[in-house]
């Protein structure tokens, strides 16, 4: 099933809109409309900053991927859009390992409708510092969820998300601009859909921006005389915060530590000590 703005609405309410990363109340670093893991994989971490429109296309990706495990989940139940609708607002927050444990998923497969509702209550607390205690915030989300999903008339209308930019994605070309290097995405049409410009020159980043693709079959490095497509590109990269640096760290006596090498007292130099300080 799809899901519809009935389930945009509640998550949108319930998670609020967050530009910078923050802790959630269980210590999880968090951007945007609750999400902890970009696209790419890459887990959200303090210190990044998104955009509206960014947040709002991560909350889309994530209610998609949850409606596909929500829909394997519920396969022959029956539910109507409420429920599910209700049900995927309960996924995106707990995630879809919740459901299938739970006592919900076995009553909705017995079709106790009512005891499945019932169940929602019960969902309402987190661990915090190690302890596992009730959050106001679950607690009126639950209800909520809960309102929607005995309500039997008035059902929303699913959502059909066209194919994104990086689903309709079937070849890359690599072009060298000055000093960055800017990957352009080209449809089955060979239309450009979308323009990343890369960061940096690390092979991570330029692994991890391929990965965004699903649907590439091709990658290509333009030649020197060929026409760059108009287009406003993305900043994009793929390493990972850089480790605070180390203030005082000393400095080696020797240029290159080999492996095995150690010191010794015949040996001048403390290199494997200064490199453990290090």
């Amino acid at each position: 099933m799809q899901f519809s703005k009935n389930a945009l609405s509640i998550v949108e309410s319930s998670e609020g809109l967050f530009r910078d990363a923050y802790l959630d109340p269980v210590g999880i670093p968090t951007i945007g409309f609750g999400t902890i893991a970009y696209p790419n994989g890459r887990a959200v971490e303090i210190g990044d900053s998104i955009s509206d429109a960014e947040a709002s296309a991560f909350l889309r990706f994530d209610c998609e991927n949850t409606a596909k495990d929500l829909t394997s989940a519920t396969s022959g139940i029956g539910l109507n859009q409420n429920q599910f609708d209700a049900l995927l607002s309960f996924c995106y927050n707990l995630g879809i390992g919740a459901l299938l444990r739970s006592a919900l998923l076995a009553k909705l497969k017995q079709r106790d409708f009512a005891g499945a509702a019932a169940e929602f209550p019960r969902w309402n607390k987190g661990h915090v510092n190690g302890i596992k205690v009730e959050l106001p915030g679950l607690t009126t989300r639950r209800t909520v969820e809960r309102a929607l999903f005995e309500k039997p008339d008035s059902p929303g209308v699913p959502i059909f998300s066209p194919p994104s930019n990086v689903e309709s994605a079937v070849s890359i070309k690599g072009y060298r601009v000055g000093a960055s290097n800017l990957l352009v995405a080209f449809d089955a049409a060979g239309a450009a859909v979308e323009f990343l410009e890369l960061r940096d020159s690390s092979p991570q980043t330029f692994v991890a921006a391929l990965g965004n693709y699903p649907n590439l079959k091709t990658f290509a490095f333009a030649g020197p005389q060929e026409t760059i497509p108009e287009g406003a590109p993305l900043s994009f990269s793929g390493l990972s915060r850089p480790i605070p640096g180390i203030a005082n760290a000393p400095a080696l006596e020797r240029g290159l530590l080999v492996r095995g090498m150690e010191d010794s007292e015949d040996a001048a130099g403390n290199d494997i000590r200064e490199m453990q300080s290090r």
